[in-house]
């Protein structure tokens, strides 16, 4: 449809009902104007109440979330927070641990509480002492050929228990590892046939298929064997 003439339009718009003015300000007893009530939006009260309600509200965060130091974290903080390493040694009480078990396991927990509570060293600090205190460390962060060939030295002494590195390991032992009786028991030191070769490496080959092994197969180990 077409659009109404423009004087129409304007017609139509004053004889449309208009919205009642605004009342007019209440006046106090002295006959001066009162405000009217603030807006929320600006008004520096009610930001006051939205900054109350937000720092009531991280308080109640803060009553179930506090930062702590990894020592407080792994062997407890004050009376309200026992710790990581405490709740492993009830956990293994409750459950009855045997002692050979426990001795293992206390080893493990006694290290990890120690690293926790910086009385041991770790694995980057002790190397960067070891490199600060080599004769050769000239304090200018370059670590030389013959620095690095004694660092690894050293880490592989310490890993053999060779070496003892009480500030890295703190109360933990690391046997020896030796070449000598390494095995609980001695390998065949017999030289093995073919045919037992043969053999054997058939019993691999169906295991790993989950077939079973042919007759055939062993008739005709066990005829080379007897040859």
């Amino acid at each position: 449809p077409c659009a109404p003439p423009a004087d129409m339009a304007a017609a139509e718009a004053a004889a449309a009902p208009q919205p009642p003015p605004p009342p007019p300000p209440a006046s106090s007893a002295d006959g001066t104007d009162e405000p009217c009530a603030p807006c929320s939006a600006g008004d520096p009260a009610a930001v006051a109440n939205g900054s109350e309600e937000s720092r009531l509200n991280e308080e109640m965060l803060d009553d179930t979330v506090e930062e702590m130091t990894m020592d407080e974290i792994f062997n407890g903080k004050g009376d309200y927070f026992p710790g990581l390493v405490p709740l492993c040694y009830a956990y293994l009480d409750h459950m009855n641990c045997d002692w050979k078990g426990f001795s293992k396991l206390d080893g493990y927990l006694r290290f990890i509480s120690a690293r926790a509570a910086a009385q041991v060293k770790t694995d980057a600090g002790w190397m960067r002492d070891f490199v600060l205190n080599h004769p050769e460390y000239a304090k200018d962060s370059v670590v030389s050929p013959a620095i690095a060939h004694d660092l690894v030295k050293a880490c592989d002494e310490v890993g053999r228990g060779e070496r003892v590195a009480s500030d890295l390991l703190g109360e933990a032992e690391i046997d020896p590892v030796l070449a000598e009786n390494a095995y609980g028991s001695q390998l065949a030191r017999e030289r093995l046939k073919g045919s037992c070769r043969h053999l054997l490496l058939c019993r691999y080959k169906n295991r790993a298929t989950d077939a079973p092994l042919e007759a055939a197969e062993v008739e005709g180990a066990a005829g080379r064997r007897a040859r």
